[in-house]
Protein backbone atom coordinates (compact mmCIF):
# COMPACT_ATOMS: atom_id res chain seq x y z
CA UNK A 1 0.00 0.00 0.00
CA UNK A 2 3.02 1.90 -0.88
CA UNK A 3 2.71 5.20 -3.15
CA UNK A 4 5.13 7.78 -4.76
CA UNK A 5 4.08 10.34 -6.62
CA UNK A 6 7.04 12.59 -8.54
CA UNK A 7 6.36 16.22 -9.21
CA UNK A 8 8.78 17.92 -11.88
CA UNK A 9 9.34 21.53 -12.36
CA UNK A 10 9.09 22.53 -16.21
CA UNK A 11 10.27 26.63 -16.15
CA UNK A 12 9.73 29.46 -13.19
CA UNK A 13 11.43 30.73 -10.49
CA UNK A 14 13.63 28.35 -8.36
CA UNK A 15 14.22 26.15 -11.34
CA UNK A 16 17.24 25.13 -12.03
CA UNK A 17 19.16 23.40 -14.84
CA UNK A 18 19.37 19.93 -12.88
CA UNK A 19 15.64 20.04 -13.02
CA UNK A 20 15.53 20.91 -16.71
CA UNK A 21 18.17 18.06 -17.33
CA UNK A 22 15.96 15.55 -15.29
CA UNK A 23 13.23 16.29 -17.20
CA UNK A 24 14.05 16.39 -20.24
CA UNK A 25 15.95 13.11 -19.60
CA UNK A 26 13.00 11.03 -18.85
CA UNK A 27 11.41 11.59 -21.93
CA UNK A 28 14.48 10.68 -23.92
CA UNK A 29 15.41 7.46 -22.63
CA UNK A 30 13.97 5.02 -25.24
CA UNK A 31 15.46 6.95 -27.93
CA UNK A 32 18.90 7.42 -27.11
CA UNK A 33 18.48 3.46 -26.18
CA UNK A 34 17.62 2.92 -29.71
CA UNK A 35 20.35 5.24 -31.18
CA UNK A 36 23.11 3.91 -28.86
CA UNK A 37 22.09 0.07 -28.82
CA UNK A 38 25.45 -1.38 -30.79
CA UNK A 39 27.27 1.21 -28.76
CA UNK A 40 26.43 1.37 -24.99
CA UNK A 41 29.20 0.33 -22.42
CA UNK A 42 27.72 -1.00 -18.86
CA UNK A 43 28.52 -0.27 -15.52
CA UNK A 44 26.31 -1.26 -12.45
CA UNK A 45 27.02 1.13 -9.47
CA UNK A 46 24.00 -0.07 -7.25
CA UNK A 47 26.15 -2.07 -4.27
CA UNK A 48 28.33 1.09 -4.25
CA UNK A 49 28.69 3.59 -1.05
CA UNK A 50 28.62 6.79 -1.75
CA UNK A 51 30.18 8.73 -3.50
CA UNK A 52 31.98 5.24 -5.07
CA UNK A 53 29.19 5.67 -7.88
CA UNK A 54 29.96 9.11 -8.63
CA UNK A 55 33.40 8.33 -9.33
CA UNK A 56 33.22 5.02 -11.12
CA UNK A 57 30.57 7.00 -13.51
CA UNK A 58 33.20 9.32 -13.61
CA UNK A 59 36.08 7.06 -14.55
CA UNK A 60 34.24 4.82 -16.81
CA UNK A 61 32.97 8.27 -19.14
CA UNK A 62 37.04 9.30 -18.93
CA UNK A 63 37.51 6.33 -21.06
CA UNK A 64 34.10 6.05 -23.23
CA UNK A 65 35.24 5.92 -26.84
CA UNK A 66 33.87 8.62 -28.80
CA UNK A 67 30.11 7.97 -30.13
CA UNK A 68 29.40 5.74 -27.37
CA UNK A 69 27.25 6.01 -24.52
CA UNK A 70 27.23 4.63 -21.25
CA UNK A 71 24.18 2.14 -19.58
CA UNK A 72 24.63 2.64 -15.95
CA UNK A 73 22.62 0.70 -13.25
CA UNK A 74 21.67 2.99 -10.18
CA UNK A 75 19.65 3.09 -7.29
CA UNK A 76 18.52 6.73 -7.67
CA UNK A 77 19.52 10.15 -9.99
CA UNK A 78 22.83 10.96 -8.79
CA UNK A 79 22.11 14.61 -8.09
CA UNK A 80 25.59 15.67 -7.67
CA UNK A 81 26.77 14.40 -10.49
CA UNK A 82 24.23 16.55 -12.95
CA UNK A 83 26.23 19.43 -12.98
CA UNK A 84 29.63 17.01 -13.45
CA UNK A 85 27.91 16.11 -16.23
CA UNK A 86 26.94 19.33 -17.74
CA UNK A 87 30.44 20.58 -17.54
CA UNK A 88 31.98 17.98 -19.62
CA UNK A 89 29.08 18.29 -21.80
CA UNK A 90 27.19 15.17 -21.46
CA UNK A 91 23.69 14.76 -21.35
CA UNK A 92 21.64 11.82 -19.65
CA UNK A 93 18.30 9.96 -20.15
CA UNK A 94 16.95 8.38 -17.25
CA UNK A 95 14.18 5.75 -16.61
CA UNK A 96 13.12 4.81 -13.41
CA UNK A 97 13.01 0.91 -13.52
CA UNK A 98 11.75 -0.02 -10.16
CA UNK A 99 11.85 0.78 -6.43
CA UNK A 100 15.22 1.75 -6.29
CA UNK A 101 16.40 1.21 -9.50
CA UNK A 102 17.43 3.26 -12.14
CA UNK A 103 18.75 3.30 -15.84
CA UNK A 104 20.87 6.27 -17.05
CA UNK A 105 22.58 6.17 -20.41
CA UNK A 106 25.09 9.10 -20.73
CA UNK A 107 26.82 10.36 -23.61
CA UNK A 108 28.41 13.23 -25.37
CA UNK A 109 25.93 16.12 -26.72
CA UNK A 110 27.02 16.99 -30.63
Amino acid sequence: NLVYAYFWRMSGPGVTSEDKIISDAAADFDLVLEKYKDHLQHLDVRHQEMPQPMVSILEALAQLPEGFALQVAHRRVPQYLLPQLQERNFAIAVKETGPDQVQLLIYKEA
